[in-house]
């Protein structure tokens, strides 16, 4: 398991149809450092990804669902200092409420589900909930 680390992403929205471009980056540092230590020549653990995703907006009042579809490239070292590299498959939902008419701010919950971990067999679940602000 990984520290928290952030993410960031840009979502282009045409109509119902949305483009999400993602990355994120996870790092052993702060009190996460202290806790899981580090690697055996001094350095610190941590993994990079970009991705892309596609979905499509379904709205009903003020409340949306967004699932989406995409890929990630994902590379960096693993906690026990193995070197990585993959593209892994991603299935991911939105379930948001919009804070007004204007639909500018809303909060929401995400699940982002990858069907390979790294390229390789395996799952990971990420969870996701904050305050979104369009432009």
């Amino acid at each position: 398991m990984y520290p928290i680390g952030y993410h960031y992403g840009l979502d282009l929205n045409f109509n119902k149809l949305s483009v999400l471009l993602l990355g994120f980056n996870i790092a052993n540092v702060g009190p996460s450092a202290e806790m899981l230590g580090y690697n055996d020549d001094g350095s610190q653990p941590s993994l990079t990804g970009n991705g892309l995703l596609i979905g499509y907006e379904l709205d009903w009042k003020n409340f949306y669902l967004r699932p989406a579809l995409g890929l990630v490239k994902t590379e960096g070292e693993t906690l026990s200092g193995l070197n990585v590299s993959g593209t892994d498959k991603l299935l991911k939902t939105d379930l948001g409420l919009y804070l007004g008419k204007s639909k500018n701010i809303s909060l929401y919950g995400s699940g982002t589900l990858s069907l390979t971990e790294i390229g390789r067999p395996g799952k990971a679940l990420y969870l996701n909930m904050g305050i979104k602000y369009n432009f």
